[in-house]
């Protein structure tokens, strides 16, 4: 996380592009409905939680994420939430 938010502070700021705190307060709204579906999936907290986890970084890298209305918002949420349970059921099968 540290590696991003170097990244972030080196990189110039263009009128597109949403501060940390802006990023963090947008994904915030998404943190208990990622941790449900994972752990509807998962039906295990700590998994659910290292999935809901995985989710949410992986959607900061993605500044389109940003740009989408909620409802494409929430739906991508929902994809990555699923898809990030799936790889740490993997992982833990392993």
């Amino acid at each position: 996380m540290l590696g991003l938010l170097r990244r972030e502070k080196r990189e110039p700021r263009t009128r597109s592009r949403l501060s940390f705190s802006d990023k963090t307060d947008c994904l915030r709204r998404y943190e208990t409905y990622s941790y449900q579906i994972a752990f509807y999936l998962l039906q295990n907290e700590g998994a659910a939680r290292l999935a809901a986890e995985r989710t949410l970084l992986e959607l900061y890298r993605s500044d389109s994420w940003f740009q989408l209305e909620t409802d494409p918002q929430t739906a991508q949420v929902k994809r990555e939430a699923m898809r990030q349970s799936l790889l740490v059921r993997r992982s833990l099968l392993t």
